[in-house]
């Protein structure tokens, strides 16, 4: 589903809009697509939609320009792996906390899901760890023309965060608290 936030620029929802896990949302811009979150569909949001598996990459890729994770819950970062596996090279922007803690949450479903071994489990978390750009809270962080991402804390919680963009093509919030 498309959804226009200005004339320039526009979101798809691979995930996350009908259902409670599974957050996958592209931002469009004129420049290419920076996709946001590419979480697991869990529970029964695995079948919402007629979703074959939770784990499918069901669109292209090669257009995307950047990933920036939100937060590090399996619902927003699930299935990094098999974006990977389906040709994703880009940088993978999120904050230290989130960082830290994205290897702990897919070691478990690599091994668990999977079935892979420990070394199996390192090559596919160093392949992730060498694509992750740190970037600090409260600091602008350009994704290209006129785009701008900034993280910041959204609540009490240690990682969740808020998407803002100070561009002219989106004027205010596109993602006031993913």
């Amino acid at each position: 589903m498309t959804t226009p936030i200005s004339d320039i620029a526009s979101v798809i929802h691979h995930g996350g809009k009908h259902t409670v896990t599974g957050s996958c949302h592209e931002l469009k811009l004129p420049h290419g697509s920076i996709l946001i979150d590419c979480g697991l569909f869990q529970g029964k949001d695995i079948h919402f939609g007629n979703r074959k598996a939770s784990l499918d990459i069901e669109f292209p890729v090669k257009h995307i320009k950047a990933l920036v994770l939100t937060h590090a819950h399996i619902d927003h970062i699930g299935r990094l792996p098999w974006l990977l596996a389906s040709g994703f090279k880009g940088p993978i922007y999120c904050t230290k906390a989130t960082a830290e803690l994205v290897p702990l949450m897919l070691e478990d479903g690599l091994k668990l899901q999977l079935g892979l071994n420990y070394h199996q489990r390192q090559q596919v978390l160093n392949v992730i760890k060498k694509q992750l750009r740190l970037h600090d809270y409260q600091q602008w962080l350009p994704l290209g023309k006129q785009c701008y991402l900034r993280f910041q804390p959204a609540g009490t919680f240690l990682v969740p965060l808020t998407w803002n963009s100070n561009s002219p093509i989106m004027k205010s919030s596109c993602f006031p608290a993913i």
